[in-house]
C-alpha cells in the first residue's frame, strides 16, 4: 500500500522477491499499478496444474461444510490464474454461476458444465449472451480471481475495474467475497484507491481448507 500519495519510490515484496518501482514520476497511483502489473506477470510460477488442483481440493473441503453456500460465483481461469472448474463436477448440489462483459459491464450466469462456457471478451471463455442472468443477490458466496492480492484483502485486477463495479451493486450486505491466487502473487501491499473493492479472505494452494478458511 502507498503510504502518501506524494510517495516517489514504492515497495512491494512479492513472493519473497522485493519488487522495486523506482521514482514513480508523479502521484499517479494508475501508473504504479501498471508497473506492479508488469513486474507480477514476468514473475516465475509453478505448476499451475498441480497447484490449482490442491486449491480445489481445499475449497471442496471447506464449501462441503458450509451448505448455506448454495450459489457460488466462479471464473474461467486465463494463464497464470487458478482454474476451478472442475467444481462444478466435485459438487453437483451446488449452482455456480460465471461471468461475462456485455457493453462494458459483467454479469454473472448460471454453467452447469465448463463446455457451455465460449470465448468472449480479452479471449475469456464466458457463458452464451442468451444465458439467463442471476442476479447479484442470488449470489451466496463470490471467489475472485486477481493479478496480485494482499492478506489483508487489497486486490491488483487488470485494469478494467469489473468486479470493484460489480461489487457496489449489492444493494444490502454483500455476500462474502474470497480472493483466489497463487501463493506467488501474496504480496505484502498494494497500491489501492478508494473504489477497490476489498476481499474478505485470500486464499491460495497453501490453504489449508478445514483449518483456515
Amino acid at each position: 500500500m502507498i503510504q502518501s500519495p506524494l510517495a516517489t519510490c514504492a515497495s512491494w515484496i512479492l513472493a519473497s522477491v522485493e519488487i522495486r518501482i523506482f521514482q514513480v514520476p508523479n502521484p499517479d497511483i494508475h501508473l504504479a499499478k501498471k508497473q506492479l502489473r508488469r513486474h507480477i506477470r514476468n514473475l516465475p510460477l509453478g505448476d499451475e496444474g498441480a497447484m490449482s488442483s490442491r486449491l480445489v481440493q481445499n475449497l471442496q473441503e471447506w464449501l462441503s461444510a458450509r451448505p448455506e453456500f448454495r450459489r457460488i460465483a466462479l471464473f474461467a481461469a486465463m494463464p497464470r490464474e487458478p482454474d476451478l472448474g472442475s467444481l462444478i463436477a466435485l459438487m453437483p448440489e451446488r449452482r455456480f454461476v460465471f461471468p461475462r462483459i456485455c457493453e462494458g459491464e459483467m454479469e454473472f450466469h448460471p454453467v452447469a458444465n465448463m463446455n457451455e462456457l465460449r470465448a468472449g471478451t480479452w479471449g475469456i471463455l464466458e457463458p452464451r449472451a442468451e444465458a439467463q442472468i442471476s442476479a447479484p443477490a442470488e449470489i451466496d458466496l463470490l471467489l475472485c480471481p486477481g493479478l496480485a492480492f494482499t492478506r489483508a484483502g487489497h486486490r491488483l485486477g487488470k485494469g478494467k475495474g469489473y468486479y470493484d463495479r460489480y461489487l457496489v451493486r449489492f444493494v444490502n450486505a454483500r455476500p462474502p467475497c474470497y480472493g483466489v491466487t497463487f501463493s506467488a502473487f501474496v504480496c505484502d501491499s498494494i497500491p489501492c484507491e478508494p473504489h477497490d473493492a476489498m476481499m474478505d479472505r485470500v486464499i491460495d494452494e497453501t490453504t489449508n481448507g478445514s483449518a483456515e478458511l
